[in-house]
């Protein structure tokens, strides 16, 4: 991911978590526990915080999720979402729960400035959008709460911890108490650098509203003749293809597509988003594959709409399996930023080029 690229989880991607995030032990997506409509990132206890690392360091970002915890601290803080500089190896700081329910930003493993007015209960499920900038003087962190425009909290001064104003991940907390701990859902991770203007990411700088996350697995082959191009294993028909790579269960090498030679591209289409869907942020299309050759080959991710395609740059897949993901707001066959009713005609694509 680069600038303003954001990174996803619907957490409907099976048992795949420790090739999402790193310091994953101890995490697991589960079934919904009540409220969330989907599979759920469950955060337990005494072990490390669960986190996305990001190829940039940014003095500013923006964290949107749902989230519940399943009890309150008994003294204390229990964090909530940290946010990380890598290169000191120290958390700049976060937000966090109190034991008396209430909400409150903290710096250096300590609570700072006022705890929120509002008080939660375990298990209450909360969209939460928190923003965090980095600086020793004019520094922010603040909440809003399911999609209002208010702040929920907010605490300006030092947020700065380590000698670094930037941080490069985001922590999804452990906590303190022995019983699950922390649930998140519909993540949905940026920085707030201004990229040029015009471009398709010069939006998504401050808070999106209250937003989710939908998986949408291929349902069919491409509508263009000769563009699914790769071996199925298990064989699939012709017009099949799909069959062998719609599943949120990692499968290994049980079920794929693979591709020997250079180029071959592979092209699905995609269900509708569900109805109550007024506007989409972007897709962002991901792929899980692994070389199986001494290599090295190069694949890349792509939409098409209308005829017209547009793609990621080439990534270099490894040994092992591993995400690689490509971030688009703009439909390739209006040009324009996308809307719901684009989604059953535009698929998803991949390609082997070298």
């Amino acid at each position: 991911m680069s600038i303003n690229r954001p990174f996803m989880d619907s957490c409907q991607r099976g048992n795949t978590i420790q090739q999402k995030y790193v310091s994953a032990v101890g995490s697991a997506y589960i079934n919904d526990p009540g409220g969330f409509g989907n599979k759920v990132l469950n955060v337990g206890s005494s072990f490390p915080d669960c986190r996305a690392v990001f190829p940039v360091s940014a003095v500013g970002w923006v964290a949107t999720f749902r989230w519940a915890v399943t009890n309150l601290p008994s003294s204390g803080i229990s964090g909530i979402v940290g946010f990380f500089d890598g290169v000191a190896g120290v958390e700049q700081g976060g937000i966090c729960i109190n034991s008396d329910g209430t909400l409150q930003a903290y710096k250096n493993n300590a609570a700072v400035g006022s705890k929120t007015t509002q008080s939660f209960l375990p298990g209450q499920v909360l969209q939460l959008q928190v923003k965090y900038i980095v600086d020793p003087v004019n520094g922010l962190i603040e909440a809003r709460l399911q999609g209002q425009p208010g702040a929920l909290l907010s605490f300006t001064g030092n947020t700065r911890t380590t000698a670094n104003s930037f941080a490069n991940a985001i922590n999804f907390k452990t906590t303190p108490f022995s019983v699950n701990g922390n649930y998140f859902s519909d993540i949905f991770l940026f920085d707030t650098v201004n990229p040029a203007a015009g471009t398709e990411y010069d939006t998504l700088v401050d808070y999106p509203g209250n937003v989710k996350v939908a998986l949408l697995m291929p349902n069919n082959d491409s509508a263009t003749g000769g563009l699914n191009q790769m071996t199925p294993t298990p064989a699939q028909p012709a017009g099949s293809h799909y069959l062998d790579i719609n599943h949120t269960a990692t499968l290994g090498d049980t079920q794929y597509l693979a591709a020997a030679t250079a180029p071959l591209r592979e092209s699905f289409q995609l269900p509708a988003l569900p109805a109550s869907a007024a506007e989409i942020v972007g897709l962002l299309p991901f792929d899980l594959s692994r070389i199986d050759d001494a290599g090295p080959h190069t694949n890349r991710l792509g939409l098409r709409n209308n005829g017209a395609d547009t793609f990621t740059t080439d990534f270099t897949p490894l040994s092992s399996y591993g995400y690689q993901e490509g971030f688009f707001r703009t439909n390739p066959g209006t040009s324009g930023l996308f809307v719901p009713a684009d989604i059953p005609n535009t698929e998803v694509q991949v390609e082997q080029d070298s």
